[in-house]
């Protein structure tokens, strides 16, 4: 549900009462019980999704997620979200980027479904990495690298596509952890998308 709000008249006399008014509107609409039951729904259970899949067949998940990005009246279109996420947005012909309405490009970002692991699963590499046999250091990074950029060679990275698509994904996640200090991966998801108002 969208906040629309409260404008009894036209012209200059209907301009000036949402002027005067539309932060409280707003405010009341925000601490609407739908919404407040809706966006806890959302705090419990967005650390459970994994795929794009999981966030399409849950309906409330799918309604705070589209309405914190202005798409509540694509609800309805669960296989062309679901297809838009699953692209995302480090592929430079993904679907979310040559879209001309650009909030399904933020939204792609937010959840960071073509990560490793998405955003709603973040995680930080172990402390304990460092502590670990440069060899296994080594193994550690060769994999991770395998997973989410399909080769686990250092020298990919001379490849200019290679180089742009790290430095996305380096930017998306760097944003994301600046904004994510000590939150869970629940709140962190909410934070992403209370930014976007």
């Amino acid at each position: 549900m969208a906040f629309q709000p409260i404008i009894p008249f036209g012209g200059m006399a209907g301009w000036n009462f949402l002027q005067r008014t539309r932060e409280s509107q707003q405010e009341t609409f925000n601490n609407s019980p739908d919404i407040k039951n809706d966006i806890e729904y959302f705090k419990e259970h967005i650390g459970e999704v994994q795929t794009a899949e999981d966030l399409v067949n849950d309906y409330r998940l799918l309604k705070v997620s589209l309405g914190a990005f202005g798409l509540g009246d694509d609800l309805g279109s669960k296989a062309y979200i679901q297809k838009v996420l699953e692209e995302g947005s480090l592929d430079p012909k993904s679907f979310a980027n040559r879209m001309a309405d650009k909030r399904y490009l933020a939204m792609t970002e937010a959840f960071g479904f073509d990560l490793e692991p998405p955003n709603t699963q973040l995680s930080d590499l172990p402390s304990s990495t460092s502590a670990l046999d440069l060899d296994q250091q080594v193994s550690v990074m060769r994999d991770r690298a395998s997973r989410v950029f399909g080769d686990s060679e250092i020298s990919q990275f001379s490849d200019a596509d290679k180089q742009e698509e790290l430095n996305r994904l380096f930017l998306v996640r760097s944003q994301i952890n600046a904004n994510a200090a000590g939150l869970s991966s629940g709140s962190i998801a909410l934070t992403l998308l209370q930014g976007i108002r």
